[in-house]
């Protein structure tokens, strides 16, 4: 036993061998019946003119010429009134990637073929199946869409909406709470004690002025050094003065802030240092 393949001659048989190759399981004996079933039809229902028409169809669709093998196709049609020629023009275009084409030639088939067997309208309809789907006419199956309940089974949870984080200020305890009356007391009397010693330091340049001034003032040559050194002397008396002042008056303010805490009340001040040209000092807002 052997497996073999042996060409279709076009519409010669009502299976429609023309276009296609179609497999065998033949014995040597077999296929020597298989050619002789082949001659004698040929014999019987061609002659040489229509057979050598079918050669060139066949050639043709082959050679990719569809427009050719369709019209010798065509020729035969109309000499022979066989339908499988229209089918066999069918496959010519189909073999050429000419669906469209293809489909017109097949549903051409299936309208005014007369008394298809079951098989062949169904083989008709496969090609006609096919190029709908390869020309983009008719898209693949879809798979039928889940019920709702599976759907449902399917999705994911939903994520819980982020929470959002309230930072809440500790209260202030009793020991922070002391901690702070202190260092507003410690404040008050660093700031204190920096305005005395700035006071005593434009005392001094004040001492230091009035000795220059007396001494220019009483000297027969006044000296342009002692002059200017007064001079200096004296604007440094007042700088002293007012960063003194300030702090003397700042350290009072923070003091009394310390204190008023550790009676028990909450004070609202808000101590903001002022400077400028000539200007030294702080600024106290708030609620007593």
């Amino acid at each position: 036993m052997c497996s073999c393949y042996t060409p279709g001659i076009a519409a010669i048989s009502p299976a429609k061998v023309a276009m296609d190759n179609r497999r065998v399981a033949c014995s040597p004996l077999a296929m020597s019946a298989v050619l002789l079933v082949t001659s004698s039809a040929f014999a019987a229902d061609v002659g040489p003119e229509t057979e050598a028409k079918v050669k060139l169809a066949r050639t043709a669709c082959l050679a990719g010429d569809a427009d050719k093998g369709a019209a010798l196709l065509a020729e035969l049609f109309v000499e022979t009134k066989d339908f499988n020629h229209i089918y066999n023009q069918g496959r010519c275009f189909e073999q050429n990637h000419r669906y469209e084409d293809a489909l017109s030639r097949f549903r051409e088939y299936l309208r005014k073929a007369p008394a298809l067997s079951a098989e062949e309208r169904r083989d008709a309809e496969a090609h006609v199946d096919e190029c709908e789907r390869l020309a983009g006419i008719k898209p693949l199956q879809q798979a039928s869409p889940a019920p709702a309940e599976t759907l449902a089974a399917a999705r994911p949870e939903e994520s819980p909406p982020p929470v959002t984080a309230t930072v809440v200020q500790p209260a202030e305890t009793a020991s922070d709470a002391g901690s702070r009356r202190r260092t507003l007391r410690i404040a008050g009397i660093a700031s204190g004690a920096v305005g005395l010693a700035s006071l005593g330091a434009g005392i001094y340049y004040y001492a230091r002025a009035v000795s220059l001034s007396d001494d220019v003032s009483n000297s027969d040559t006044p000296s342009v050094a002692d002059d200017e050194a007064g001079k200096n002397a004296e604007t440094m008396q007042w700088v002293f003065y007012s960063i003194g002042g300030a702090a003397v008056a700042a350290g009072a303010v923070l003091y009394y802030l310390g204190w008023r805490d550790s009676a028990g009340d909450d004070p609202n001040v808000a101590i903001v240092p002022m400077a400028g040209p000539g200007l030294a000092g702080i600024s106290a807002q708030g609620a007593f």
